[in-house]
């Protein structure tokens, strides 16, 4: 009878080593170990994540370009000024979603907030989407496991340190598809809409 509740332990352990939580749970722990060892390597500060470019932040011509990101940023700092720091306006402008969502988390650009947002936005993303991959699976009867190969690949650590557009909107394309599965045609073009 003493060995009762470690079956009841070693069960509840398997029930939640094949519940999609687990892999959000694993996913989570592993970008905030990045995250931690990126802002201990810079001061805690999270404009590291921010990869600027003179040429943009200063209007230097000859100076680096810096990275996408810096392009959601200006927007989320200033939705309806940033057009003279972006490389190509229409282009940046068309993902619009992203630097909206960090304007409004930020309290309308709060500098300080700002990048803290961007991490955020792109953290949760990118945990969603490992968490709705494993649904996806594990309803087709594939290991939930297999999901973590997303995370291992470097497109989504790039994404991340580079505080990019594509976590967000994978997650939204990844939500039309798992609507989609569920005959939720409405749903899933609101998501899709959101893509372009």
């Amino acid at each position: 009878m003493s060995h009762l509740p470690s079956l009841k332990i070693s069960r509840t352990i398997k029930s939640l080593s094949n519940h999609p939580i687990s892999i959000g749970f694993l996913v989570l722990l592993l970008l905030l170990i990045f995250i931690s060892i990126v802002l201990s390597k810079h001061a805690w500060d999270p404009h590291t994540f921010i990869i600027l470019g003179t040429r943009y932040t200063e209007g230097d011509y000859h100076g680096d370009y810096g990275y996408d990101g810096q392009f959601a940023y200006f927007i989320a700092q200033e939705p309806l000024e940033a057009m003279p720091r972006l490389d190509h306006a229409p282009y940046r402008y068309q993902k619009i979603l992203y630097p909206l969502l960090i304007w409004t988390l930020s309290f309308g650009g709060h500098e300080t907030l700002l990048p803290w947002a961007m991490l955020a936005v792109n953290l949760v993303s990118i945990v969603l989407i490992s968490v709705i991959l494993a649904v996806i699976l594990k309803k087709r009867g594939i290991p939930i496991w297999v999901s973590l190969s997303c995370i291992f690949f470097i497109g989504f650590w790039i994404t991340l340190r580079g505080n990019l557009t594509e976590p967000l909107m994978l997650l939204l394309a990844l939500l039309g598809v798992f609507l989609v599965f569920r005959e939720k045609w409405g749903w899933a073009g609101v998501f899709f809409h959101w893509l372009f």
